[in-house]
C-alpha cells in the first residue's frame, strides 16, 4: 500500500516479514479508494483469521520497550494503532474490532 518498487524489493529481504498484495477484486469498489480507509478493517479481519498481527498506522511511533505490545498480542492476537485519537481509548478500539469480526 503505497510502496515503490525499490521499497517493496527491500521489504521482502526483511526477516520474518511477508509482503502481500491486497486482493482488491474481493471487495466492493469503494474499498480501493484509499482515502476512505474502508480497506483497513477488512484487512485486519483477514489477518486476524490467519493469526496474530501488528498494525501500526503511518503517523505512529513506537518508543520504549515492546513488552506491552507483546503482552497484547498474546492476550488478544492483535495490536493496533490508529493515529492520534485522544478521545478514543484502546478499549473502545478493541470492542469495535471484536464486534465487527463477530
Amino acid at each position: 500500500l503505497g510502496l515503490s518498487t525499490p521499497q517493496k524489493a527491500e521489504v521482502v529481504t526483511w526477516s520474518q516479514v511477508t509482503l502481500r498484495r491486497i486482493p482488491w477484486e474481493r471487495y466492493p469498489a469503494h474499498v480501493s479508494v484509499l482515502q476512505l480507509y474502508a480497506w483497513k478493517i477488512l484487512l485486519w479481519a483477514q489477518m486476524l483469521e490467519e493469526g496474530a498481527f501488528v498494525f501500526i498506522d503511518a503517523c505512529s511511533e513506537l518508543r520504549g520497550t515492546l513488552a506491552p505490545i507483546t503482552q497484547t498480542l498474546e492476550e488478544k492476537g492483535y495490536f493496533l494503532t490508529l493515529g492520534a485519537e485522544p478521545s478514543t481509548l484502546n478499549v473502545k478500539r478493541d470492542t469495535r474490532l471484536t464486534s465487527i469480526l463477530q
